[in-house]
């Protein structure tokens, strides 16, 4: 008998091990991503080379320290290819569905641009069709990310940690986060980086460089 009354505060003891595990606090930064790219490609045919990145971005794309509605794409850039007479499209396949989308050219960068609305993209490697009025070639496009390149949820938990003072700075007197995160993933002479954009309305927004293997923090700058 006194070995089971023993034995009963061990097992409260355990849940509540337990339980206070199970609701360790999560980092409240996921949830203030306002614009996210988390994955980068590239791919060659004989006549085209195109890059691509995926990923999601607020809309309307404001820096009011609100989450809009996230909208997920992939967006496709025709490398030294620009406005001409021809008509370049792209098609491919994703989880039994179909995309299509037809190259625009950007007047802010002067490339010819498309993009496609699709929720949950995860490869790291794919095929498009890219077509013109008379042609029609394959490409697949590759990940450019190095292996072992952190999420963008380890950068955001390095940065929690490693900046924290900094971070509650965008709290109001309630402890609420007057802030949105712009995040996104590059890569320079092979190596990873994420860009943190830290958004606290029109006249706050401080920039970091977070290194895309080790989450070390390498620069902060704060631009207006």
């Amino acid at each position: 008998m006194k070995k089971r009354l023993l034995f009963i505060p061990f097992l409260l003891l355990l849940s509540c091990a337990f339980l206070f595990c199970s609701c360790a606090p999560v980092n409240p930064l996921y949830d203030l991503v306002s614009e996210l790219r988390l994955n980068l490609y590239h791919g060659e045919s004989q006549n085209y080379s195109i890059k691509a990145h995926y990923g999601f971005r607020e809309e309307p794309y404001e820096n009011n320290a609100k989450i809009g509605k996230k909208v997920h794409k992939l967006t496709f850039k025709l490398l030294d290819k620009y406005s001409d007479d021809a008509t370049y499209s792209l098609s491919f396949t994703f989880n039994s569905t179909p995309y299509k989308s037809t190259f625009k050219l950007d007047p802010i960068s002067s490339s010819l641009i498309a993009s496609v609305e699709v929720e949950n993209f995860n490869l790291d490697e794919f095929k498009i069709y890219l077509t013109t009025s008379s042609t029609s070639e394959i490409i697949t496009l590759k990940s450019i990310l190095p292996e072992n390149t952190i999420d963008y949820k380890t950068a955001l938990d390095s940065l929690y940690q490693n900046q924290r003072t900094m971070i509650d700075g965008f709290c109001d007197q309630n402890g609420v986060y007057n802030l949105e995160i712009r995040e996104r993933i590059t890569v320079k002479d092979g190596a990873p980086y994420w860009y943190v954009g830290l958004a606290g309305g029109f006249d706050n927004l401080k920039a970091l460089l977070i290194d895309g293997l080790n989450g070390e923090i390498l620069a902060i700058r704060e631009i207006f």
